[in-house]
Parts: structure tokens; sequence; C-alpha cells
């Protein structure tokens, strides 16, 4: 039997520390260009929640607001809220044209669909009278009303949620044509 020098263990030692560091490094070097890669988000859905059109009504009084009320439907497994940050609705344009932000929108936001289940929910426009497009004192002539109406009307071809958190696309599509307008003169 041989006996082994200090020096060999040391030597041996050496390479396979050297080894397990070299071997080290190169692992946190993959790992990390691996993490430092942009993320691919995965795909928007546009079939997890569905909104089908259900009624229009138009109240007067200190503004004309424009009520959309839409079914939503719940078609995945779990509980769903709508967003509750003002970015994430929008009014579709027609002919395709993409999407456009307006101020004067509002929705019912937080509205929760349990998973399975049907909830209605609004979205509301407000105009304001103007001498411009269209006076106060014109509410009550039907023909000029629903002129006015009608061209507000035709600027949207529905509206869009887009839920970035759970990469849901909501689309609220139009209806109203098929449907009558009810006009509420006064109420709020």
């Amino acid at each position: 039997m041989t006996t082994t020098s200090w020096r060999e263990v040391f030597i041996r030692a050496a390479g396979v520390g050297a080894g397990f560091a070299v071997t080290l490094l190169i692992s946190i070097a993959i790992w990390s260009y691996i993490t430092s890669q942009p993320k691919i988000p995965k795909p928007w859905n546009n079939s997890a929640i569905v909104a089908t059109f259900s009624e229009l009504t138009v109240n007067t009084g200190d503004r004309i607001i424009a009520n959309f009320r839409y079914v939503l439907e719940n078609k995945t497994p779990y509980d769903y809220c709508l967003p509750n940050d003002n970015e994430s609705a929008f009014i579709q344009i027609p002919g395709t044209k993409g999407l456009t932000k307006d101020h004067e929108i509002t929705w019912d936001k937080g509205t929760c669909v349990p998973t399975g289940q049907k909830v209605a929910v609004f979205f509301r426009l407000n105009y304001n009278y103007s001498e411009y497009s269209f006076p106060k004192s014109d509410v009550n002539n039907l023909e000029k009303f629903s002129k006015f109406i009608n061209r507000r009307l035709s600027e949207i071809d529905g509206f869009v949620i887009l839920d970035k958190q759970n990469r849901y696309q909501i689309n609220f599509p139009k209806g109203w044509e098929d449907k009558q307008t009810e006009k509420t003169p006064h109420n709020k």
C-alpha cells in the first residue's frame, strides 16, 4: 500500500473544489441568462368572460345619459371580478379602427361574476347639452333627439374591457340597432 503525500491530497482537493466552483459559476450564468430574458405574456383570452347586449335606455335631465345594459357570463372555473381602474374600459370604433378612451364613459367597476353564472352590468355614456351639438331646448323634440342619439350611437361599435392582470379581453358587442331605444325624459 502506498501512502499519498499531503501534496497529492491538496492537489486532488483543489481540483475537486475548482471543478465545483466552475460548475457553480456556469450554473449561475445559465440561470441568470434565462431569468433575464423578457417573459412572453400569455395571449389575451376573449372567451373566458362573454358579454351579451341586453338593452339601451337613454335618460335626459341635466345631461343625456345612454345606459347600455349587458349580461356577463363567466365561463371560467373561478369567480371573476371586473377591474376597478379607469384605464381598462374602451369604446370600440366602428369599421375595426381600434379602441379609444372616452372620459365620459362609466361602467360597473368591480362587479363580481361567480363561476358559471350571469350578471348584468352597465356602461354609461354622458353627453352634455350644447348649442352646437344638441341644445337642451330640443330635448322634447323627438325627431331632433333621435337624430342626435343615432349619430352618437353610430360612433360606437361596442365596448371592450382589457383586464391586464388576468389577460382577459371582454368584448361588449353592439346590439342596440336591433332593439328599440327607450327615452326616459328627465330621469337620472
